[in-house]
């Protein structure tokens, strides 16, 4: 347990700072480039994105799933399939003058479009380095280089914003990104002494039963996955167009800071670290210590943000970006739930039914395409926004309920064992309310539910806290902390 933590804080270390550069560089963006690059600039983050993520057809998922004892059986297999898709795509890229023309256009389009073809093969060596490293819980290379390359992006488009903000600068900064993080993490692997190519004295490609089994579902799943979780970025473009859409890509993208910045540290480690437990009790009590903590933390943050959406949305942005503000307030609602299925997202994996997770990939993908199309139809930007979080809440509620089905944890018990956090959001988002309509100032009005309810939870899970406290410390200094020190005894 203290290597997946101190694996977490890597992690967390290297989330935090760079949603500290997200946060900084926003106004610049916003500020000093059209509407229309930053809409094409998202949409192109989430095509990386995607490409990162298909690449592998689940193959990945299958050498993260074995058994550390056997898990090397399936590097080759993995290796040979993602360099072929990686090459295949490039290709497809190279002809499809449809996909290129989306995101290129302008002064450099030629120069642009032969980096854009490039893309698939750093995209694929990155996620085989990286799926190597993190199968043995080694998340310091992978944060450090994750680090730098934000560093060079976002340090790049504020430099750039004050003499050339064009649309290419920001595709060449994201390509020279890319490509530094992943010579720093090929680097890593060779001071390591990791291999991260084929093993030669066994089988190319050795596809068992199983292999095609997850190749089929994982792959299937990651695909539709990934285009569930990034398409709407690219989709929104097109529904409602270059100007609308930043109103829904960047108040989307904020919400997701804190959330992201605690829940993809903790889905990166946590499933290689259920992989090794195996057993049922083991991963419940894993799931069941991290779901407290992260709603601790994560829901007041979130109705933080719900409550002030007007002011974060002039302060980082401007006054004339007035439908963003109800997105950002809506939003928050849609991450809670987010934060509840990170978890035991791996879960099915684990159990060996990657079709679950095919058929969940394929439902969300749906949900989203409709939602975002029926709600701008009937209602138009407003509608979007409400079809769109309704569509996932009752999509990823459903999810949940198979993930604890897999654990034969009734959801009930779930929600009882994290009741007072529960409990605590809601009394919170009353008291801040109703003080903000009585006349309060709203900082003294959110400050004041924020410790009431933050006081009550704490008086009724003592213990809760206790524990998680002495972990962290013990993660960070081992053997130095009991529980005892923290009472004073």
């Amino acid at each position: 347990m203290s290597k997946f933590i101190t694996s977490s804080l890597w992690n967390f270390t290297a989330n935090f700072l760079i949603r500290v550069m997200s946060i900084v560089t926003i106004p610049f963006l916003v500020r000093f480039f059209l509407r229309e690059d930053i809409s094409i600039f998202k949409s192109f983050q989430a095509f990386v994105l995607i490409l990162l993520t298909v690449i592998p057809l689940g193959t990945n998922i299958l050498y993260m799933s074995a058994p550390p004892e056997t898990r090397e059986n399936r590097w080759n297999l993995f290796f040979h399939i993602s360099i072929i898709v990686a090459v295949a795509l490039s290709f497809i890229l190279f002809f499809s003058e449809t996909i290129t023309s989306f995101f290129v256009r302008g002064q450099f389009n030629q120069s642009l479009r032969i980096l854009l073809i490039l893309f698939p093969l750093i995209e694929g060596m990155k996620v085989i380095v990286v799926t190597k490293l993190s199968s043995i819980l080694d998340f310091k290379g992978i944060s450090i280089a994750l680090i730098i390359k934000q560093i060079l992006l976002y340090g790049g488009i504020i430099s750039f914003a004050f003499f050339y903000p064009a649309l290419g600068v920001l595709l060449l900064l994201v390509f020279f990104s890319e490509g530094l993080e992943l010579l720093m993490l090929i680097r890593h692997a060779n001071w390591k002494g990791i291999n991260i190519l084929p093993y030669r004295q066994s089988k190319r490609f050795g596809i068992d039963k199983t292999a095609r089994k997850f190749m089929f579902y994982s792959g299937l799943e990651q695909i539709f996955l990934t285009f569930a979780l990034q398409f709407p970025t690219i989709f929104v473009v097109i529904v409602i167009g270059k100007l609308l859409a930043p109103e829904f890509q960047l108040p989307f993208a904020a919400v997701t800071i804190p959330v992201s910045l605690v829940m993809n540290s903790i889905a990166k480690v946590s499933f290689p670290h259920y992989s090794n437990l195996r057993e049922n009790e083991k991963i419940r009590n894993s799931l069941f210590s991290l779901l407290f903590p992260v709603t601790f933390i994560l829901f007041p943050v979130l109705l933080g943000i719900h409550f002030f959406a007007r002011e974060i949305i002039h302060i980082f942005f401007d006054k004339s970006w007035q439908l963003a503000i109800f997105s950002l307030q809506t939003f928050p609602l849609l991450m809670m739930v987010y934060v509840l299925g990170v978890p035991s997202t791996f879960v099915s994996n684990i159990k060996q039914k990657p079709y679950i997770n095919l058929i969940y990939a394929i439902v969300l993908l749906i949900s989203r395409i409709i939602t975002i199309f029926l709600g701008y139809k009937l209602a138009g930007f407003h509608g979007t926004i409400v079809f769109f979080v309704a569509g996932d809440i009752i999509v990823r509620m459903l999810r949940l309920k198979v993930d604890m089905t897999l654990l034969m944890i009734p959801l009930k018990r779930l929600f009882h064992y994290i009741r007072y956090n529960l409990l605590c959001m809601f009394m919170m988002l009353i008291l801040m309310w109703l003080g903000y309509l009585m006349g309060l100032p709203k900082i003294i009005s959110f400050l004041a539910a924020l410790l009431i309810a933050m006081s009550l939870n704490y008086y009724w899970e003592q213990k809760k806290v206790k524990d998680l406290t002495i972990k962290l410390l013990n993660a960070v200094l081992p053997g130095r902390f009991s529980f005892s020190n923290l009472s004073g005894s």
